[in-house]
């Protein structure tokens, strides 16, 4: 089973990257960001949001919160930022890796879509965003924890 899931993995990240270097999507070309930016509500608790901003041309700053009562509890602050030639997305968590970032490498990206790896990071070591025009964004986090593979969806409609 857990042949199959690796191998339909690397068959959709091979395809992925095979059409986006036909398409001259390769690493060096800048990623489409902006349809990430905007504050995004998960439709399963309607008090915790993902929020983007841009703020330069290279770089995204977001944000991932909940809002209880009048309290605003931030749970991660992210950048998506170049570093020389490649593209990371870099969460900071208070409470894991010591408060430091940790940075995965943008692999793979379309217009609507961006797929981040770390394979040395203990979970997750997958990030991946997926637009869905006009206002619904899928984000998930997959990898290896505790030798079991796992994915973990989130979707979130735009509120502004």
């Amino acid at each position: 089973m857990k042949f199959i899931y690796y191998f339909v993995i690397l068959t959709a990240v091979n395809l992925t990257l095979t059409s986006s270097i036909c398409q001259g999507q390769t690493q060096n070309v800048i990623p489409r960001l902006d349809w990430l930016v905007g504050k995004w509500q998960l439709i399963h608790n309607s008090n915790s949001y993902e929020e983007w901003i841009r703020t330069n041309s290279s770089e995204l700053q977001g944000k991932s919160y909940a809002i209880k009562e009048s309290d605003t509890i931030v749970h991660e602050t992210i950048k998506i930022s170049q570093l020389q030639t490649d593209y990371w997305y870099i969460p900071s968590v208070t409470d894991q890796n010591d408060g430091q970032p940790v940075y995965f490498k943008l692999v793979v990206h379309t217009d609507t879509s961006l797929l981040f790896n770390n394979p040395n990071h203990d979970f997750p070591q997958i990030i991946q965003y997926n637009y869905h025009a006009p206002d619904t964004l899928k984000a998930s986090i997959s990898g290896k924890e505790n030798g079991l593979t796992k994915t973990i969806n989130f979707i979130f409609l735009r509120k502004e």
